[in-house]
This record gives structure tokens, sequence and C-alpha cells, in this order.
């Protein structure tokens, strides 16, 4: 999975919940923080904070958390990327739901998996055959 138009910043503070000031370039600007956990001990003032512009130049946070630095480390810290790398996996073939007819779909015009369901599955379908993996 890659990410574009990712940006370099310093966290200024954590304003709420979703929200996290981040510094650019001198210029503070409000980010949306999909992961709801505390993160307190990541979020710390002046951390380095990757971010990116956000698609809809109409939201109040014009930008989304991708991951913050820690002990010269990246963590990621956007919790729909499992979502996206699982959707990717699955629709290339590198992820395999054998019979997956028996599966719980989730959504009206095609079926969906998310992430989190899939990995709480995952070692009852491979005991019971379900799941195989490419290598």
């Amino acid at each position: 999975m890659k990410y574009s138009n990712v940006v370099i910043g310093r966290v200024v503070k954590r304003v709420s919940r979703f929200t996290v000031t981040v510094d650019l370039k001198g210029e503070h600007v409000a980010a949306h923080l999909s992961n709801t956990g505390r993160n307190k001990e990541l979020l710390l003032p002046g951390a380095p904070i990757s971010v990116r512009k956000a698609d809809n130049p109409a939201r109040k946070t014009p930008y989304d958390i991708l991951a913050v630095q820690r002990a010269q480390r990246w963590i990621n810290i956007d919790s729909l990327a499992p979502n996206r790398v699982v959707n990717a996996a699955l629709n290339d073939g590198s992820l395999v739901l054998r019979r997956a007819s028996n599966l719980i779909r989730c959504g009206r015009k095609r079926p969906t998996w998310t992430a989190g369901w899939i990995l709480r599955v995952r070692m009852q379908a491979v005991r019971t055959g379900l799941l195989r993996s490419k290598a």
C-alpha cells in the first residue's frame, strides 16, 4: 500500500479525540486522527508526524495523520490501513478466502470485509481450511 501527498511535520498538540494540530514548515494545520486510541505516548509535542493532504478541500481538517515517529521508528496509526491492505490483498489474489460464500458479507452492493473481522476469524479459518495465503 502506498500513500501519496505525504508531508512530514511536527506534533503541536492533540486538540480532541479526532484532531491534532500539526506544524508544517511553520504553519499550524488541523489533521484528522482516525485512530481514537489514547496515543498519549506517541502524540508528544515536537514528535515527527507524517500526514497526507485530504482529497476533499472543503474538510475542516485538510490533512489525515498516517504515522508518528518514536525512538527512530515510524509507527502507523492510520486505523483504516489494515482494511485497505486486506482489501488490496483480496483483490490482487495474494490472500484467498476459499468457500467465501460461507462467510458473513457486509454491504448492500458488493461484499466487503473489514480487516478486523478477517483477522478475528483467521485462526478459525486456518484450522478449518477456509483460508490460505499465496506465498
